[in-house]
Parts: C-alpha cells; structure tokens; sequence
C-alpha cells in the first residue's frame, strides 16, 4: 500500500477506537464531515480524492496518543499487535430501524461487514420496494449511516412525515431546493420540507457509496 492507503486504513482504525466519527473530530478538532469526505474519497476541486494530509496525520496521532508517525505505519503486515476492526451492523426491519435512532440495536439475527469505516448508529435493511431499482433492487441490503451527512446527489433513507410517516428510499437533489428522487419515473419528487427527516446516507450496498 502507498502511504495515502496506509493512513486511510489507520484512520478507520482510529475511528473505531473512538466509537464515532463525531467523537474522533471532536478529539483532534476536525470537521466531521471532513473525516467523511476522506474516507469516502470524495474528489477535491482538483478532482483527486481527499485524503489524509500530513497535518492532520499529526493531529489524530496526537487526540489519540499515538506516537509521531504511528498514521505512517502499515501495522496490519507490520507485526503490530493492534489489529483494525472490521465492523458489522445489523439488518433491521422497518419497526427497527424507526427505533434504532432512539434505542439503538447493536446486533441481529442479521449482521453485514462492511469494508469501512461507519458509526456506532449504522445499520443494514433490506431495500423494500422497486422505487430504485435503477440502483437498488428488491431484497438487496443497503447500510445507512445516520451520523454521515448525505449532500446533494447522495442515496439517502428518509422519512416523509407529510405522507404518515412513510419511510422511503430516495436519491437527494438539489434542483430548485432539495428534493427526493426515485428512479421510477411514476414516482413524483418530494420537495423536503421541515416535515420531513432524513435519517442518514446509504453508505455500503456491495459497492461504497
């Protein structure tokens, strides 16, 4: 692994030993969604993917008392004792994960393992419908991530309380203000309004969001 690699590794490790992506930033005062970007290699306006720079290196190093250069260090084929934690969520059904928010449910009958990094509140469902089936087909397993901010064009799980509390899954736009999308096109869009709550970022479906 290159050393953009090797730091995008330890920094999930380094979330993983925080508990959360929130709690990580706090201690090494970073934006969140900056810790986000990163491990979703989000482009730059350069258009190569963001990753750990040497500052902020230094900077997780010292919130979580690592020695200077521990980012640098492949400690997976090193001999190192400390291993990374492959993290697994569980697969919720609707009630669930309606509740997850509150009481959150740390394991199921269920358990996906996902290649990244994700927050303590992630869970896996089942894609319900046909809605999206342009991306998401019937019976697939997505994981949202409640403490990821979804930004425009993001697949986002949400609910529309001017519909009874109808739980949906939409891509969010931004064309005249931020709308739900479905890829069915006899699926009207739905102008998010304060009514209404998304619930996290689809982060994993075989493939990272």
């Amino acid at each position: 692994m290159d050393i953009k690699q090797i730091r995008l590794c330890n920094l999930r490790s380094l979330i993983a030993e925080s508990g959360t992506i929130a709690k990580l930033a706090r201690l090494s005062e970073t934006a969140p969604a900056y810790l986000s970007q990163i491990l979703n290699s989000l482009p730059t306006s350069t258009g190569k993917p963001r990753s750990v720079g040497d500052k902020l290196a230094r900077k997780l190093e010292q919130a979580l008392n690592k020695p200077y250069g521990w980012m640098d260090k492949d400690h997976l084929t090193s001999g190192d004792t400390e291993q990374q934690v492959i993290p697994q969520v569980p697969v919720l059904n609707m009630e669930q994960a309606l509740s997850h928010l509150a009481r959150p449910l740390t394991s199921s009958s269920e358990m996906v393992p996902l290649p990244i990094v994700c927050s303590q509140l992630a869970f896996g469902m089942h894609v319900w419908d046909s809605s999206m089936a342009a991306k998401f087909q019937e019976g697939d397993v997505i994981v949202v991530d409640p403490e990821i901010a979804p930004t425009a064009n993001d697949f986002v799980l949400a609910i529309l309380d001017d519909n009874a509390g109808l739980l949906v899954l939409r891509q969010l736009v931004d064309i005249n203000g931020r709308q739900l999308v479905a890829s069915d096109p006899n699926i009207d869009s739905h102008p998010v309004s304060s009514h209404d709550k998304i619930i996290g970022k689809v982060i994993y479906r075989g493939e990272i969001f």
